[in-house]
C-alpha cells in the first residue's frame, strides 16, 4: 500500500498549489528553491520574476498559473476622490473679500 501524507502532514506550498489546480513536480521545486512558500508571497511577486519561474518549472498550464498569480496579488487601495468645491464656498470667500475692502 502507498503512503500518502495527510494534509496536515504536507507542507503549506503543496497544499495551496494542490487547492488552485497548478500542482506539478517541476514547479513545486522551483518554487521551493526560490523560497516561496505561501500564496501571499506568490502574489507579491515581480512580474518579471514570475515569468523566470514559468520558464524554468516548464509549467504546462500557464493560464491556469496566471489566473493563480493575478488572483494573489495585493490589492490596491482605491483613492477616495477629492470632495469638489461647491459655488456657495466660493461665493462665501468672495462675501469675505468684500468685507476688506
Amino acid at each position: 500500500p502507498a503512503y500518502t501524507l495527510t494534509m496536515a502532514e504536507e507542507d503549506e506550498l503543496k497544499i495551496w498549489m494542490k487547492d488552485k489546480n497548478v500542482w506539478h513536480p517541476r514547479l513545486y521545486k522551483t518554487l521551493k528553491e526560490k523560497k516561496i512558500s505561501t500564496l501571499e508571497q506568490f502574489g507579491k511577486l515581480k512580474k518579471t520574476e514570475y515569468n523566470t519561474i514559468v520558464k524554468e518549472s516548464k509549467f504546462a498550464k500557464p493560464s491556469t498559473l496566471k489566473a493563480v498569480y493575478d488572483n494573489a496579488k495585493p490589492k490596491k487601495k482605491k483613492k477616495k476622490p477629492k470632495k469638489k468645491q461647491s459655488f456657495a464656498d466660493e461665493d462665501d470667500d468672495y462675501e469675505d473679500y468684500q468685507d476688506y475692502q
